[in-house]
């Protein structure tokens, strides 16, 4: 209240003043009298504004001596009601009985709920064990009574089973019967064929020879001619060494003869499958087939791969059969080979593997000619002539891939591997390959795959290989006529 008051004095003065101003103006009050007047005011206003100043002070005063009793009573009134309030240790104590009190109480109930609980627990426990048992045993009677049907159902079957079996049985005997009947029929009339063919090759044989015959009496009587006109000396000369020659030649066939009759006899021979067996054999069986070389990849380590067809049935791939050098070179087209081992597979190509062979001088040698498989191409039937030896006609030659050239080379630079090619014929494509162990580079077909065209149409012969689908190993590349 203090800082307003000061201000309204101040304009109290300045007002009475101005009056009195105005008022001497208009009345013609000297200025002396003016003078004194303010000067009276002043010393009013002064005086009032001291009162007012005391009286201000003395209310504050007051208003503050009112707020300190008050707030002396209430301070005293807490302080009472602190010292009458429980303490800390006493509360905590009765906190602590009470605790204890709850938890006797609480543990008593649960020890009833629990009992309780387990008395219910197991008389429904009781019950169930009882009805379980109850069930178990009214199941076991009945799953009892379900076997005992089951059996009885099973004997029926296995009665009825017995008589279609014995039917059946009765049915593949005249079956079997039949059909070894037309097999003793089919094997009569191929054997039929192999003479006729037998005698038709002696008949060509006795043909030739005779030709040859002719030839060596026409020769013989010209070296005749031509020794007669020789001098004796020359002729006892030769007749010497001719005496000479014959005597070790005659020791040695006499010892070979008696080298032959101190072999140990031959182990019999495992039966011998028709093609016709082979293909119906299941895979990684074991397979023993007779059949004529056509031809076979370079021998190395022991081991030799042979194309082999049989006459009138088909084709076999034999892979790395153990060989000596020897016997390869004895492995000519025509020769005929006794041959067992595994039938396999490797990517599609069904082969003879792990084999071994033996010579058979059957007077027979076959070599086949080239099949003409090419109404085939792009059919499933095609797979039933894998491995023969056979004949693509009027194959346009397609680009090998992206670069355009007409053939490729497994190996560009060293040219010692195998060759590759594309033909097709009525826009479906086949996949040649010219194996280097077959047919290597200094061979007439690798050249001919080496001056091919894109466009050029040929006639291809080959042995059907299989490698993810047909693949020929090409051993004849002409132009188609």
């Amino acid at each position: 209240m203090k800082k307003y008051l000061t201000p309204c004095l101040a304009v109290i003065a300045v007002v009475a003043i101005v009056l009195c101003i105005v008022f001497a103006g208009q009345r013609g009050v000297k200025q002396t009298d003016v003078d004194a007047q303010i000067a009276k005011a002043v010393e009013e206003a002064k005086t009032a504004a001291a009162a007012e100043k005391d009286e201000a002070v003395k209310a504050v005063t007051d208003a503050a001596d009112a707020a300190k009793a008050e707030a002396d009573a209430k301070i005293a009134d807490l302080t009472k009601q602190l010292e009458e309030a429980p303490k800390a240790e006493d509360i905590q104590a009765q906190v602590t009985a009470a605790a204890e009190a709850a938890q006797t109480e609480v543990q008593a109930k649960l020890d009833e709920a629990v009992a309780a609980a387990q008395t219910e627990l197991q008389g429904k426990m009781d019950e169930a064990v009882k009805a379980a048992n109850e069930a178990a045993e009214k199941e076991k009677a009945e799953l009892t009574k379900q076997l005992e049907e089951a059996q009885a159902a099973v004997e029926t079957v296995k009665a009825e089973m017995q008589t279609k079996l014995d039917e059946a049985a009765k049915g593949a005997d005249e079956a079997a019967k039949t059909a070894l009947e037309t097999a003793e029929k089919e094997k009569a009339d191929l054997q039929a064929q192999l003479e006729a063919a037998v005698k038709e090759k002696e008949e060509a044989v006795a043909a030739a020879k005779a030709e040859a015959e002719a030839k060596i009496a026409e020769l013989t009587k010209q070296a005749e001619e031509a020794a007669a006109a020789a001098t004796t000396a020359v002729t006892e000369a030769v007749d010497t060494a001719k005496e000479a020659v014959a005597e070790p030649a005659a020791e040695e066939k006499t010892e070979e003869k008696t080298e032959e009759k101190t072999e140990e006899p031959a182990a019999a021979a495992p039966a011998v499958m028709t093609y016709a067996e082979y293909i119906a054999a299941p895979l990684d069986s074991e397979v023993c087939v007779q059949t004529n070389v056509q031809a076979t990849q370079s021998w190395w380590d022991g081991k030799i791969t042979v194309y082999a067809v049989t006459a009138g049935e088909g084709g076999y791939f034999i892979y790395n059969m153990a060989c000596s050098e020897e016997d390869a070179a004895k492995l000519v087209p025509g020769t005929t080979i006794r041959v067992k081992g595994y039938k396999s597979e490797w990517s599609g190509e069904v082969e003879i593997t792990d084999a071994t062979f033996e010579l058979v001088d059957d007077g027979f040698a076959f070599t086949a000619a080239a099949q003409d498989v090419t109404d085939l191409i792009g059919k499933e039937e095609l797979i039933n002539r894998q491995n023969d030896y056979v004949l693509f006609k009027g194959m346009t030659v397609e680009a090998y891939d992206e670069s355009g050239a007409a053939f490729a080379y497994k190996d560009a630079e060293g040219k010692t591997d195998d060759l590759y090619f594309k033909a097709s014929k009525d826009g479906t494509t086949v996949n040649f390959c010219v194996e280097f162990y077959l047919t290597g580079k200094d061979t007439d077909v690798y050249k001919a795959v080496e001056g091919l065209q894109v466009g050029d149409v040929i006639d291809i012969e080959g042995f059907l290989y299989w490698y993810e689908g047909a693949n020929p190993h090409v051993v004849k590349v002409t132009k188609a006529q």
